[in-house]
């Protein structure tokens, strides 16, 4: 995936909001969702 300014931005935006990012590949929708108390930004690489 190649990182772009807009990218770099909402990985910053995300991280302030406490989240940590994965990059998966898959079929589904990403978005935001919480594993016990972590909370997780999924972004599907496709």
């Amino acid at each position: 995936m190649k990182k772009t300014a807009q990218l770099t931005l909402l990985e910053r935006a995300i991280k302030e909001l406490g989240y940590s990012i994965r990059y998966e590949k898959g079929n589904f929708l990403g978005g935001e969702c919480r594993l016990k108390e972590d909370k997780v930004f999924i972004v599907n690489k496709k």
